[in-house]
């Protein structure tokens, strides 16, 4: 997308200001997300250059005629500045005018002064930095065993978070968030505890707010939920991983089993996997969304109802997905699954029907997980010389290892796309390089998809998956997802059943976290698909 606007005065800032959009009166509010591309491009400047870069990039989305009528708008994780340019944040609600203060850096004042200006509440990520003896004495006010050695406990002078601030209509801090589901962050500090972050909106929205990572932890994001927050904002650096988790198709999800309205702001670097950005509203799905391999700056805006769910005026024209060859995708250790084989339909045109049980057992507790299938398929014609998918059902409950820095218990009831009758090409995208006309056929067409299991209660989130050949998941409307949660019983039984044919299916699963042994252990309870790694590694 081509911006309008170039580099901006304050004065201009103040002519371009919108009118405010959304009163507590309203049943909607105006919601932006930015998809930005990490770097902008810049090549050989200093990351006190890039980070001014990256600031007048903000200021121009947030002056652009597509954000005029933004109450909030989103950017995403890990893209304003790095660890070499930490940045000081005053608390929230200390009342400062972050504009005009000299003790701020020049960069954030001016993001301060067109948020005051533009009148819209601004939601950026950041590398912050806090004077960690103060940080340490805050921590430890209220303890009463005697002096603490901060010398031993603050080597450093700085303790450095990766940090969400939230900037209302006057441009003042109103709300700070500290990440605290780490993975792979060299150098960024962990609070002691969860922050439990809100802010309340002028137009009678109160919303909460996490980063990443967090997203697949219960502290804070299932926190917030279970306090009856149903907005949530959420700038992330997602690293996509089939079968069940690329960007797009977890942010969806969440919103889906939340029911929740979801702003997600995603950092674009597709060659290092990371891509995808949308706005969610609980069971209706995406408002509006894009996953793509290309390296691009996007503004993604839409009308949110106040109530998740409720009907608003759809995107006339989605965003669709390109270039997926220049998209990392990363592949789940699909190999200690359960699976049996689909039967291929033959070419009758008689729909093929089967029915059967499918369990796994918990290498951990030795629990099994048993799923019941009801599939149809028929059969389609493709070319001879076509590459096409077969299919397996596969089941699971135990731990997976992401790239060997963390550990999580998960649960799954799926039918998977393979590349071949092995299990190891299950996860696997076909590349258009692969094909002999660029197009993947399928010789499926799933009339039917009822995939039924039980699944503890207490301390497991389950939620519906899907994915398609463009790696986006299905519309909420092509599919049911139904809990049950039978008051005398310790399980929940969950129906996800397919109500549209398909034949372009990558992913139908019911999926899920166990948190029952380790979901609160930042060590052993991750998914790691959001690989932030050093900071350094992608802003110099």
């Amino acid at each position: 997308m081509a911006w309008v606007i170039q580099v901006i005065g304050l004065s201009m800032l103040m002519i371009s200001s919108s009118i405010q959009t959304s009163t507590p009166e309203s049943s909607t509010y105006t919601a932006g997300v930015v998809e930005y591309l990490v770097g902008q491009g810049a090549q050989q400047v200093t990351s006190a250059e890039l980070f001014k870069i990256n600031a007048d990039k903000y200021i121009e989305i947030m002056s652009s005629a597509e954000a005029a009528n933004v109450d909030i708008i989103v950017f995403p994780e890990s893209c304003l500045n790095s660890r070499l340019t930490a940045a000081l944040v005053p608390t929230e609600n200390e009342d400062v005018d972050v504009c005009t203060n000299e003790t701020y850096d020049q960069n954030l004042r001016n993001i301060a002064c067109a948020a005051r200006d533009l009148r819209k509440y601004v939601v950026i990520n950041l590398t912050m930095k806090r004077n960690c003896t103060e940080v340490y004495e805050a921590e430890h006010e209220h303890d009463h065993d005697g002096e603490h050695d901060y010398e031993a406990e603050c080597p450093n002078e700085w303790l450095l978070y990766n940090t969400n601030v939230v900037f209302n209509r006057e441009g003042k801090v109103i709300s700070i968030y500290r990440k605290y589901n780490l993975f792979g962050e060299s150098g960024i500090s962990q609070s002691s505890t969860a922050d439990m972050s809100t802010f309340t909106t002028d137009f009678g929205v109160t919303f909460g707010h996490f980063i990443c990572f967090d997203l697949m932890f219960q502290a804070p994001a299932l926190n917030l939920v279970a306090q009856g927050i149903k907005d949530f904002v959420f700038p992330t650096m997602w690293f996509s991983e089939l079968p069940f988790l690329s960007a797009v198709q977890i942010q969806q999800n969440w919103a889906h089993s939340n029911d929740a309205n979801f702003l997600g702001a995603g950092a674009n670097n597709p060659q290092v996997g990371s891509a995808g950005s949308g706005i969610y509203s609980g069971k209706s799905g995406a408002l509006i969304s894009t996953m793509t391999g290309e390296r691009t700056t996007r503004l993604l805006v839409h009308e949110v109802p106040k109530v998740p769910g409720n009907p608003v005026t759809q995107s006339a024209v989605p965003y669709s997905g390109s270039n997926f060859d220049d998209l990392k995708l990363k592949r789940d250790q699909l190999d200690v699954y359960s699976f049996q084989d689909l039967k291929v339909p033959d070419s009758t045109n008689t729909p093929l029907h089967e029915s059967f049980t499918l369990c796994h057992t918990s290498e951990e507790n030795g629990q099994d997980l048993c799923c019941d299938f009801e599939i149809s398929t028929s059969w389609r014609s493709v070319p001879e010389n076509s590459v096409h998918y077969e299919y397996k059902a596969a089941v699971f409950m135990g731990n997976r290892t992401f790239d060997g820095k963390a550990d999580g218990n998960m649960t799954a009831c799926a039918i998977l796309a393979c590349k071949n009758n092995s299990i190891a090409s299950c996860g696997i995208r076909y590349r258009v390089n692969e094909t002999t006309d660029g197009a993947v056929q399928s010789e499926f067409t799933f009339e039917k998809i009822i995939i039924k299991g039980n699944f503890p209660k207490v301390n497991v989130f389950t939620l519906p998956n899907s994915l398609n050949f463009n790696i986006s998941p299905y519309p909420t409307s092509d599919f049911t997802y139904v809990e049950d949660t039978n008051a005398r019983s310790s399980n929940k039984e969950i129906t996800m059943s397919l109500l549209t044919p398909k034949t372009d299916l990558l992913t139908f699963a019911i999926y899920g976290r166990d948190f029952r042994s380790n979901g609160n252990k930042i060590t052993s309870a991750a998914i790691a698909m959001i690989l932030t790694a050093t900071l350094s590694k992608f802003l110099i």
